[in-house]
């Protein structure tokens, strides 16, 4: 299901993602699960990490 919706969104100008798809994506990637090439110019993950700058 969700590599469908990535098909459809393959063209896209601008692409916001979450952390849940990040780790979809990289669980297909370890199953060996082929998704789409994005062909998107601006690709933005929002994660609940927040940025850590020492100093």
């Amino acid at each position: 299901m969700v590599l469908e919706v990535l098909e459809k969104l393959r063209n896209v100008e601008r692409l916001t993602v979450g952390a849940a798809l990040l780790q979809l994506l990289s669980l297909a990637e370890l199953g060996d699960v082929p998704f789409p090439t994005l062909k998107v110019q601006t690709l933005i993950v929002k994660t609940g990490y927040r940025p850590v700058i020492p100093g």
